[in-house]
């Protein structure tokens, strides 16, 4: 067995992960460079938890986290306290991004390493890029099925 060179053994990475993007990929390969197996925790539900339900099911979710290679392991949780059991089933630190760093709605009593976040890749703002692109289809659509109408009632009023 190979000597490892990183500073954890294992690590627990808890998450939504909903419309996996950048920002999340780049936050889980950061959190597998510090341990040598990494476990990814998807949050099942999440009612009342955030400003946004996802568009994404857990088992979907999963499955897009399952398929990144710096993951080991991915565990589904509902709650804080299935959480808490979790990081006690390991020897292990968690992860968490830094822009959680001032919430206290997140005890736990492993050790937290904080991932850094030096880009402005969010799924808050991939919905809104979503929405907009949407929008934009949608008033392109009404244009051409207007214009489309404007010529059928000119040749209308030709005969």
């Amino acid at each position: 067995m190979a000597l490892s060179c990183k500073q954890y053994k294992v690590g627990f990475f808890p998450g939504v992960w909903d419309l996996c993007h950048l920002g999340h990929i780049r936050a889980i390969k950061e959190s597998a460079s510090k341990c040598d197996w990494l476990i990814v925790g998807v949050q099942i539900s999440v009612k009342n938890n955030r400003k946004n339900e996802p568009v994404m099911d857990s088992t979907e979710r999963e499955e897009a986290i399952k398929a990144l290679r710096w993951v080991d392991e991915t565990r589904l949780y509902d709650d804080e306290r299935r959480l808490k059991r979790i990081d006690k089933s390991f020897k292990g630190i968690r992860f968490m991004g830094v822009d959680h760093k001032k919430d206290k709605k997140y005890p736990t009593k492993a050790k937290i390493v904080y991932i850094s976040r030096n880009h402005d890749y969010s799924s808050s703002e991939l919905r809104k890029r979503i929405y907009q692109t949407e929008i934009g289809r949608v008033k392109k659509e009404n244009y051409a099925k207007q214009c489309a109408g404007v010529i059928q009632l000119q040749k209308s009023l030709e005969y």
